[in-house]
């Protein structure tokens, strides 16, 4: 008999529907089964034959982050599961996720344990964190998994590969920042929460097969809206406004600009640069609005990621 659990998974898609259907498969052999999906379906017109999903058609690429806070929008349940279209959930995903949230009544983010790919070994992320270079990673990513962090169950960042949502958070902080278009609007959204005392879990036993980031046709500049949207971030978020951080990152993407000297990063350079003299006073706005609601000092936000 399939039991259905009061969870909505929300997909994002945008012209790989072959991607698309053998995510839906390994949402089909869930032990326990979502009581709702919803297809975000950013490219040609979509038709399954499946009263269980919900697919809305957008006709355009609305990117990532207004594709999630639509589905978000539109869902059901009180907890809302965001999954790639190129992931591959294991059979227990949804079960070993809900007997971790049925538990924890603290945490409003559940990042599960991610694998680069199928039939691989090899970590892609265990939760994210902010290296001693102010840059945005993955924890774990690309080494062999020896269960070497599944202890390490509290985690500072979450990346919204097939993270599960309590509504609750978007109604404390709000939702994706959709100027980010797409890429670290995750890491955004978790630095908002932890500026209001929010908690995120890791699950271990929750597994994902990525197939990553080199297949994403969501759009052609990821590059520029990496280091773009990293630099927006720290201008939001940080408590106090560190100018020093937004040198350091500028510096060394110059730096790697004089060294390899290619084109393509001079550009993204640029755009980078144009955007937020274009865009600073919107930007400052947001700061502004974030470090009204903070609960947490400067210097304890620093300390918190190990950056003193």
């Amino acid at each position: 008999m399939i039991k259905f659990v009061p969870i909505s998974l929300v997909i994002p898609t945008y012209l790989r529907h072959d991607l698309l259907f053998k995510c839906l498969e390994s949402i089909s052999k869930q032990t326990l089964q979502p009581s709702e999906i919803i297809i975000i379906n950013n490219g040609k017109k979509l038709i399954i034959q499946n009263t269980n999903i919900n697919i809305i058609n957008t006709n355009r690429n609305l990117g990532f982050a207004k594709s999630c806070n639509l589905g978000i929008i539109k869902s059901k349940n009180n907890l809302v599961g965001l999954v790639n279209d190129d992931t591959i959930l294991d059979k227990n995903y949804i079960k070993q996720m809900m007997n971790e949230i049925n538990k924890n009544n603290r945490s409003t983010i559940f990042c599960p344990k991610i694998y680069q790919d199928l039939n691989t070994n090899l970590l892609e992320s265990t939760g994210d964190y902010i290296a001693k270079t102010y840059e945005f990673k993955h924890r774990g990513i690309g080494e062999i998994d020896n269960k070497q962090y599944d202890s390490q169950k509290n985690i500072l960042l979450a990346p919204a590969t097939a993270s599960i949502y309590k509504k609750s958070l978007f109604e404390k902080i709000g939702y994706f920042d959709e100027d980010y278009h797409s890429y670290f609007e995750d890491v955004d959204l978790s630095l908002r929460g932890i500026l209001n005392n929010q908690k995120y879990t890791f699950v271990p036993k929750a597994i994902v097969w990525h197939k990553g980031q080199s297949t994403s046709k969501f759009n052609s500049n990821k590059g520029y809206y990496e280091y773009r949207n990293s630099m927006i971030t720290w201008i939001k978020c940080a408590p106090k406004m560190n100018i020093n951080i937004v040198k350091i990152l500028l510096l060394k993407y110059i730096k790697i600009v004089i060294i390899n000297f290619k084109i393509k990063k001079i550009i993204i350079l640029i755009k980078t640069i144009l955007y937020l003299l274009l865009n600073y006073k919107k930007i400052l706005y947001k700061r502004s609005k974030i470090q009204k609601n903070i609960t947490i000092s400067n210097n304890a936000f620093y300390k918190l990621f190990n950056l003193t």
